[in-house]
C-alpha cells in the first residue's frame, strides 16, 4: 500500500465528524470550499451549491470514512489547440545534464532557471530553499497581474531523493486557486535527462494543463497523479501494551485525539507529548485532562523541532528513561493564512519549519531505533491546494514525499517501521473546521 493516504472525516467509526461521500462528490465539495475561501463565490452561493451536490449524490447523514491513495494513471491530452500561454516559465531542480541557456533556446519565448544541488545542505534544507524560490517566482508573476494564462513548469528527478521535491505541487495548486490565470505543473523525469529530451517532455506536458503532477515513463508516456478510492479494511491494533509513543504538537487537536486513543486502548503504554511552549492556559487544561485519564503514563516536554540537537537529546532521554520509542506521530505544525500576494518570505519559511525541518530532525534522531511506525500528519491542502495556504500546502507536501522516501530507506534496511503520511481533512473535533455558520447551513 502507498505510504500516503487521504481520509475523508471519520476516526475509528466513533461518529465525531462530517459524513463522507464517494470520491466524485467529495471533489465537488472541496471545489466549492476552495471557491468560497478564495472569495470567488458568496456564502449564500456556497450553501446552495453544497446542498445541490448533496441532493444529487443522495448523501445520507451518517458517518463513514473514505480512504484513497495516489496512483499513476495515463493522462489524456487537452482538446486540440490547447491553451495559448501569455508567459511560460520553467524551473529545473538538480538535473545535472540540463543548463538554462540551451533549454531556453529549445523553448522559444520561455524563461528558464536551473537550480543546481548545493555543496552543503540536507534534503529538507534544499526542499525549503526550492519552495521559497518557487513561491517568490509565483508571487512575482501574480503581482504583474497577467492578462492571460501563465504556465510555470517545475522539473525534478524521479529518483527516490529528487522525487521529494514533488511535494511542491501543493504550492502550485494553491496558486492556481488564488488566480485562475496561473497554471502550475510539477514534472518528474529521469535525473540524467538531456536538455533536448526535457524540452520535448515540457512541450508535451503543456498540452496536459489539467494535470498538476506528471511523471514520464520511458521518456514519452506522461502519467498523471490521480486518487484511487480504497475499500474499507478491518482496523488493526496500532499500539503496543507496553509501547512508548512520541507525539509532536501533542496538545493540539489531533495530538490530543491520538493521545486519548493510545491511553484508552492500552493499560501500560506511555505517551510523550511535545510542544514549543511550557504548559499554560488551555494546553495545561488539556494535559491535566489526559493525566486524569491515565496518571503517570503521559508526559510533556518542551521541544524546538527547528534544531537537530534538542531533538536528539529528547530521543536519547526517552531511550534511557523508557527503554526506547515504538512510534512517532508528527502532528506539529502552524499556519499563517494569507494570499500569496500578501505573504512574505519570513512567514513562508516559518510555516515550513515544523513540518519540513522538524520531520527531518525527527527522522535523523530515530533512524537507529526499532520503530513500529513513523506517522506524519499531512493535510488535504497538499493534495488539492487551499487558497491562503501556499506555505502550508508546500509544508505538508514535504511530509507526503518524505513518507515515500523513508519507505525506500526501510526497504534498504536503513530505517525500521512503516511510514505513513495521512492527508487529514476538515474535522469537527481536532483542529481545522468549517466556521459554525456555514456548518449549520449545510447540515
Amino acid at each position: 500500500m502507498d505510504p500516503i493516504s487521504l481520509f475523508r472525516p471519520g476516526f475509528d467509526g466513533r461518529g465525531h465528524f462530517e459524513s463522507s461521500t464517494p470520491m466524485q462528490t467529495k471533489q465537488m465539495l472541496e471545489r466549492i470550499y476552495h471557491e468560497l475561501s478564495a472569495g470567488r463565490i458568496s456564502r449564500q452561493e456556497a450553501v446552495a451549491q453544497i446542498q445541490a451536490v448533496k441532493r444529487r449524490s443522495g448523501t445520507a447523514p451518517v458517518t463513514q470514512t473514505l480512504s484513497a491513495v495516489p496512483a499513476w494513471c495515463a493522462s489524456a491530452a487537452d482538446s486540440p489547440g490547447g491553451t495559448r500561454w501569455t508567459e511560460r516559465h520553467v524551473v529545473v531542480l538538480e538535473l545535472p545534464g540540463v543548463a538554462p541557456d540551451p533549454l531556453q533556446e529549445l523553448l522559444p519565448g520561455s524563461r528558464c532557471a536551473v537550480l543546481g544541488r548545493p555543496a552543503q545542505g540536507h534534503l529538507a534544507q534544499r526542499y525549503a530553499d526550492y519552495a521559497l524560490a518557487c513561491f517568490e517566482r509565483i508571487q512575482s508573476l501574480l503581482a504583474a497581474r497577467p492578462a492571460g494564462p501563465v504556465l510555470l513548469q517545475v522539473v525534478a528527478g524521479e529518483d527516490a531523493e529528487s522525487a521529494v521535491f514533488a511535494g511542491l505541487a501543493g504550492l502550485l495548486r494553491t496558486a492556481r486557486l488564488e488566480n485562475p490565470n496561473f497554471c502550475g505543473q510539477l514534472i518528474l523525469s529521469r535525473r540524467d535527462i538531456t536538455a533536448a529530451a526535457l524540452a520535448q517532455q515540457l512541450e508535451q506536458a503543456q498540452s496536459h494543463a489539467a494535470e498538476s503532477v506528471i511523471r514520464y515513463e520511458r521518456d514519452t508516456q506522461p502519467l498523471a497523479l490521480q486518487w484511487e478510492e480504497q475499500p474499507e479494511r478491518p482496523a488493526e491494533p496500532a499500539f503496543k501494551e507496553h509501547g512508548v509513543y512520541l507525539i509532536t504538537g501533542g496538545l493540539g487537536g489531533l495530538g490530543v485525539v491520538f493521545a486519548q486513543a493510545i491511553l484508552g486502548q492500552t493499560r501500560q503504554a506511555r505517551v510523550i507529548l511535545t510542544g514549543r511552549q511550557p504548559l499554560a492556559g488551555e494546553r495545561l487544561q488539556r494535559f491535566e485532562s489526559l493525566q486524569a485519564q491515565a496518571s503517570g503514563r503521559v508526559h510533556y516536554r518542551v521541544l524546538d523541532l527547528g534544531d537537530q540537537a534538542p531533538v536528539d537529546a529528547l530521543v536519547a532521554s526517552l531511550v534511557r528513561e523508557h527503554g526506547g520509542v515504538h512510534g512517532v506521530l508528527h502532528a506539529a505544525g502552524m499556519i499563517a493564512d494569507n494570499f500569496i500576494l500578501k505573504k512574505n518570505a519570513a512567514e513562508f519559511r516559518q510555516v515550513l519549519a515544523p513540518k519540513v525541518a522538524g520531520t527531518w530532525h525527527l527522522d535523523q534522531a530515530t533512524r537507529a531505533l526499532d520503530l513500529d511506525f513513523f506517522a506524519a500528519f499531512s493535510s488535504i491542502a497538499s493534495a488539492f491546494g487551499n487558497a491562503g495556504q501556499a506555505d502550508y500546502a508546500a509544508a505538508n507536501g514535504f511530509l507526503d514525499e518524505f513518507a515515500r522516501w523513508r519507505e525506500a530507506r526501510v526497504a534498504a534496511g536503513e530505517r525500521r517501521g512503516r511510514t505513513v503520511a495521512i492527508h487529514w481533512p476538515l474535522w469537527r473535533d481536532g483542529g481545522m473546521r468549517l466556521d459554525a455558520a456555514l456548518q449549520a447551513d449545510v447540515e
